[in-house]
């Protein structure tokens, strides 16, 4: 829900809007009234409002100085909505609110439809930076979660956002006497207290994260594995699949107590990645839907097995890096947080992985892969649903087949689409939004009929006669002389 401020000295018209909004079941819940734009640049901070709507015309200052003032501001409000309300004799003046970045207008007296259709416009702007947000305290979030649950920081204090001099993470492993391991590891964690910003025990490993970009104490008869040197910690994700990969290509580089990612990346020992091409299959699979996807899947699983020899390390291994592949394309895009299970998957497949066998590898993978390729597709047509309002409302005279051509589909598919999202013909929204514009034209310009109609999409004047008298009730000539313009 969602924070109206109305600005207008005549309190009683911003009350009527007020009745309106709430008429049309729009999601502001909460409304503030400021009489003029000083007023409402003071109550910005204490009302905290996600939109607002303003007269121009107003004692002390005006709509238009207000809005230029708010868009000069260097916080999150700079980029908030706001609607213009304009009397007819003023439509050049608000033109200049084009320059502050004003792009919902209304004519008084405003009626309910184009209000609502004003109102249905700035929802959507709220709800994609909403959304934005919401993305971006996604990661944050899971990003601490990472911090929390893979690695429990000790008492040894938060590691550092950002450190100049690099950070590096470093696993230590045994398998043999827990007694000794634990005493070797409390050893040389006083000898590394200077750099270490955290320490994680679990069974028979360790975890450090360090400062500096080098390890090189040697621990007898233990294993360890180093990932690459990194500088954020919003990196350390990256640096725990790493270590994974590092000890699942181990037996491949026999004889090297201590590994480094970047000593298995250089190794031509190495066993082979899943080929780009398998990859590419994979991503437009994705992008069709969940069959596609099952289908590309289970070709991929035929590659790996293929190339591991149908050995269950190295098909662990190939399969976290189609994992990691998948989380470094899709996790920062909108859909992560409402995926939020299947990238943990995909995050921490290394380690979950490593006993088991390739099918049940395959059905965890698959059944991931799909549900964040539906929520792909899901999203996908909710952007073109965005993007195609916001094309209709700035260029209602374009045809079916420009705007389907401007989003790089088909117009059966943007029509289809559009009605199954909205219920609602697009042919309808194009109609109204065309009459709504032919409307202002009517009012504010001394354009012919003629010209106004193919202004906004008409080439015939008699049929663009015929839509609008069907629409408005009246001809545009007598549209035009009721409003009291034919003089413009």
């Amino acid at each position: 829900m969602y924070k109206l401020m109305l600005v207008d000295d005549q309190r009683i018209i911003m009350e009527g809007i007020v009745k309106l909004i709430q008429q049309m079941n729009l999601p502001f819940d909460q409304f503030v009234f400021a009489e003029n734009g000083s007023q409402a640049l003071e109550m910005l901070e204490t009302e905290n409002p996600d939109a607002v709507i303003t007269d121009i015309r107003m004692p002390v200052m005006d709509g238009l100085e207000m809005a230029r003032r708010i868009r000069a501001r260097k916080d999150e409000f700079r980029e908030m909505p706001i609607l213009i309300l304009t009397g007819y004799d003023e439509f050049e003046y608000a033109r200049q609110a084009i320059t502050h970045k004003i792009l919902f207008y209304l004519l008084k007296p405003v009626s309910k439809d184009e209000l609502y259709a004003s109102c249905r416009m700035m929802m959507d702007m709220l709800e994609e930076e909403r959304s934005q947000m919401n993305d971006r305290v996604s990661r944050m979030n899971f990003r601490e979660h990472v911090i929390r649950d893979i690695l429990h920081w000790s008492d040894s204090g938060p590691a550092p956002e950002h450190h100049p001099e690099g950070m590096l993470l470093v696993q230590i492993r045994t398998e043999g006497d827990r007694k000794g391991f634990y005493q070797r590891i409390g050893e040389l964690r006083e000898a590394l207290k200077e750099r270490l910003y955290a320490a994680y025990i679990r069974d028979t490993e360790v975890y450090f994260l360090l400062t500096g970009t080098e390890f090189t104490e040697e621990v007898q008869g233990m294993e360890i594995n180093l990932s690459k040197p990194f500088f954020d910690l919003a990196d350390l994700p990256e640096a725990v699949r790493q270590i994974y990969q590092v000890h699942l290509r181990r037996e491949s580089l026999q004889g090297q107590r201590i590994l480094s990612f970047s000593d298995i990346q250089n190794a031509k020992s190495i066993l082979p990645l899943v080929d780009l091409s398998d990859m590419r299959q994979l991503w437009n699979a994705m992008e069709q839907g969940k069959q596609e996807t099952e289908q590309a899947l289970t070709a991929l699983h035929q590659e790996i097995l293929k190339k591991s020899k149908h050995s269950r390390s190295e098909a662990a291994a190939l399969y976290t890096a189609v994992c990691m592949e998948v989380y470094k394309r899709y996790f920062s895009i909108p859909l992560a947080r409402e995926c939020q299970d299947e990238f943990d998957l995909l995050l921490h497949s290394g380690a979950m992985f490593i006993q088991e066998e390739p099918e049940k590898i395959r059905q965890s993978v698959t059944r991931a892969v799909c549900r964040i390729s539906e929520k792909l597709g899901k999203k996908q047509e909710e952007n073109i649903i965005l993007k195609a309002k916001k094309l209709i409302h700035e260029r209602p005279e374009w045809s079916l087949n420009e705007l389907a051509d401007a989003l790089h589909i088909s117009s059966g598919y943007l029509s289809t689409l559009y009605h199954k999202e909205t219920g609602k013909p697009l042919g309808d929204t194009l109609i109204q939004e065309r009459i709504l514009k032919a409307c202002n034209l009517l009012c504010t310009t001394r354009y012919t009929v003629e010209q106004i109609a193919r202004q906004v999409g008409y080439t015939s004047e008699k049929h663009f006669f015929v839509v609008f008298k069907k629409n408005m009730g009246v001809s545009p000539a007598r549209y035009r002389k009721e409003h009291h313009l034919s003089g413009v």
